[in-house]
């Protein structure tokens, strides 16, 4: 496994860099698809909580390079839950200045190790989103991830 640390009285942590960077992937592309809902922006919700098949310390390290590499801070929460803490206006289905983003697992995806089957999206209003739908990903014999998207769509 790759990122482990060894040593005198150390912790092992595992992280699977490779499933990591499949959905470090998945995240940037949707950043970069209708970059007009990037604007104003000054933070970024997360919600990796139904990608049952990585750590909770995967799914962390996922969130915080993304956040990272765009130098914004993030919120770590499903939709509903950032309209109950006041991040996003629920009655008028938008998010002044900030976007939410999330991929789960679809049915079935866990079940191989070696591929999965998901749906992303980006969000920042009811008029504003973006989709990526039946999404399948296979580990490749160098050991990398690559992904398909089956759909998309954008509101």
């Amino acid at each position: 496994t790759d990122g482990s640390v060894d040593g005198p009285g150390s912790i092992t942590i595992d992280i699977r860099t490779d499933v990591c960077e499949l959905y470090l992937e998945v995240l940037e592309d949707l950043w970069n698809v209708d970059p007009g809902l990037n604007d104003g922006i000054s933070q970024i919700g997360i919600d990796l909580s139904d990608l049952s098949h990585l750590t909770e310390l995967e799914k962390e390290t996922v969130m915080h390079e993304f956040a990272s590499k765009h130098n914004l801070p993030y919120i770590v929460g499903t939709w509903e839950e950032l309209c109950e803490q006041g991040y996003i206006d629920k009655d008028n289905l938008y998010w002044e200045d900030g976007l939410f983003f999330s991929i789960k697992t679809n049915e079935g995806g866990d079940s191989d190790p070696e591929r999965t089957a998901f749906d992303a999206q980006k969000w920042r209003s009811g008029l504003g989103a973006y989709f990526f739908g039946q999404c399948t990903a296979q580990k490749n014999a160098d050991g990398k991830w690559s992904y398909t998207v089956g759909q998309e769509a954008i509101s």
